[in-house]
């Protein structure tokens, strides 16, 4: 296997956290590509180029979509294609293609040849940088599609500390790089990238792994048990011994799992498990609880900080006790009497404007006939809204 994340001597793709949770995915991840360049932007001066590349150009800001008043780009593909190509000097294309697996390749062909990738996931929802592949082999020309992808390694920049993450390739493929459902775009998989042209219509495959199933029907696995499947994934995937990774989890022992319920699938839960250095958590992956699946994992950039961690029910309460907040409803500026508060004893987590990340998860609280939410930062939010909003 050829495990490949971009590195220049010691250097690496440098990470950045958006500096605004919602718009500034896009500048994020332009920054990240455009250090990696040697061009030194501010996340600011980026958004202004990206805004006035789209108004120049006549690219759209929304798209008008079934069901949806009208759903808006923060960074548009054309016009954050345009600034990293016009900013860096490098032959960025712009990828959209009806094959999954072709954008696929050609995200892989830009790493290999050492350009990292941005590709908008989670339909069109956000904007990631991708450094690093797994593969059996490497291809050899633009039109060599014949390999398989084993994984990914990317970069996130809507994380609450410095962090990257691997994905396994179906984990890529159902989770994150799937088409827009809607707009111009519709049906697409879009990638900026820099392979050669002409961009061949398939890509790698992907190899077929039957998950383990547990032993009792419908029952899920136990802690214990989802420890040592994420152990067992991160080891099989190589990961314990990856430069970005071998630190993070040298010595490292995994903590109890916390279960997360997915509400936009009432049937789906995952499990995140913590891996501790110490005080700090350094390292967290995903189990399916019911099929024993290693889902995916990431690990903090920098070990001074540990990743955030979900809220324990008790301390989520204690957040919120005696708060006076506006509930719907209810009543304006109600005070949040411990007495009333009914808290729900498992994790939730959908994609929504207050979370794109699986790790972004919320503690589920109950006031009269009002829902609290209580995501893993500390924001307190009384709903939780469907996204709309482009990367």
């Amino acid at each position: 296997m050829v495990d490949k994340t971009l590195k220049n001597g010691t250097r690496r793709v440098m990470v950045f956290r958006q500096e605004d949770p919602i718009k500034y995915c896009g500048p994020a991840v332009a920054k990240m590509i455009l250090r990696w360049h040697g061009v030194n932007q501010s996340q600011d001066d980026l958004w202004d180029l990206i805004e006035e590349a789209a108004e120049q150009y006549g690219w759209k800001k929304c798209d008008k979509c079934p069901n949806v008043e009208c759903a808006v780009w923060h960074s548009a593909p054309e016009a954050l294609h345009h600034v990293l190509r016009e900013q860096s000097g490098v032959l960025f294309k712009l990828v959209t293609t009806n094959v999954g697996a072709a954008a696929d390749h050609a995200i892989v062909w830009s790493v290999l040849q050492g350009v990292p990738a941005s590709a908008l996931v989670k339909g069109r929802a956000h904007w990631v940088v991708v450094d690093g592949y797994q593969v059996d082999r490497e291809p050899t020309a633009i039109g060599d599609t014949g390999y398989q992808l084993f994984g990914v390694h990317l970069i996130d920049p809507n994380k609450k500390v410095k962090a990257r993450q691997y994905l396994p390739a179906g984990r890529w493929r159902t989770e994150y790089f799937y088409a827009v459902p809607c707009g111009r775009f519709e049906g697409k998989f879009v990638a900026v990238c820099d392979p050669e042209p002409p961009l061949p219509a398939r890509g790698p495959s992907v190899p077929m792994r039957r998950p383990s199933r547990p032993a009792i029907s419908g029952q899920f696995l136990s802690p214990a048990r989802v420890a040592q499947v994420a152990t067992d994934g991160l080891r099989n995937a190589g990961l314990w011994k990856h430069a970005v990774w071998a630190a993070a989890l040298e010595r490292a022992t995994p903590g109890t799992p916390r279960l997360v319920h997915r509400l936009d699938r009432p049937r789906s839960f995952y499990y995140i498990v913590p891996f501790s250095k110490g005080p700090g958590v350094t390292v967290q992956a995903l189990v399916d609880p019911s099929s024993g699946l290693f889902l995916e994992a990431r690990v903090t950039d920098d070990l001074k900080q540990p990743l955030p961690t979900p809220w324990t029910v008790e301390d989520a309460v204690s957040l919120i006790v005696n708060r006076r907040i506006d509930l719907p409803g209810v009543g304006e500026h109600v005070r949040l009497r411990p007495e009333g508060i009914t808290p729900s004893s498992t994790l939730v987590w959908k994609l929504c404007e207050e979370s794109h990340s699986f790790y972004d998860v919320f503690v589920r609280l109950s006031y009269a006939d009002a829902t609290l939410y209580v995501r893993s930062d500390g924001a307190v939010f009384t709903k939780l809204t469907d996204s709309r909003s482009g990367g």
